[in-house]
């Protein structure tokens, strides 16, 4: 499953980084666990390695039908999970799932190119705008609903954009924290630990 049968004569202590992170997760396999948990099984990881660890774990959830506690500080893998769960100072403050966490913290916004022409057709339609620099932020319930009225509204659509809230403002707005880097710093006293559980 982890494709490391052809270094099944090497000594473990040769292995990448990599190749130890998939040793360690068939090493919690062998004995056919109902749940598994995972501390950090990316960590120091480069993109294309951290990428094969989480075909893995799917494969896990979706295949075999494990259920995987793990804990990360990428918050695009927390996006992968069923629920997630932010601790604080030794304390869980939010359970959710990702799109409900995102859901409650704001509205998306819609950025377009600041022009009066631009200002007045946005405002024409009912839309909340604010000027901020050369862009104009429309702030939005749900994007795909206002885009279909600024499409048929006369506005300029040059470097339009979408920004939904992520799991990175779910966790500054809940903890007044930004989210440490690998080297540790605010790390050590907020950690966010991720929860993926089988859907049935």
């Amino acid at each position: 499953m982890v494709e490391l049968k052809k270094f099944k004569d090497k000594v473990v202590n040769t292995f990448s980084g990599g190749m130890k992170r998939r040793l360690e997760i068939a090493r919690g396999f062998l004995h056919m666990p109902r749940v598994l948990f995972l501390d950090e099984p990316t960590l120091g990881l480069d993109p294309q390695t951290r990428r094969v660890i989480w075909e893995y774990i799917r494969n896990l959830k979706d295949d075999f039908g494990v259920t995987l506690f793990l804990t990360t500080h990428y918050m695009e893998e927390a996006e992968e999970s069923d629920r997630v769960g932010i601790i604080h100072k030794g304390k869980i403050i939010s359970v959710d799932s990702p799109e409900n966490m995102k859901k409650r913290i704001g509205r998306d916004t819609i950025v377009l190119s600041n022009s009066d022409g631009n200002e007045r057709a946005v405002r024409s339609l009912g839309l909340d705008v604010v000027r901020a620099g050369d862009k104009l932020l429309v702030s939005v319930d749900s994007s795909e609903d206002a885009l279909k009225k600024i499409l048929k509204g006369g506005v300029s659509l040059e470097n339009l954009a979408v920004k939904r809230p992520t799991l990175e403002d779910v966790f500054i707005e809940l903890t007044g924290t930004a989210i440490a880097d690998e080297s540790g710093g605010t790390m050590d006293v907020v950690k966010q630990a991720v929860r993926m559980r089988r859907m049935r």
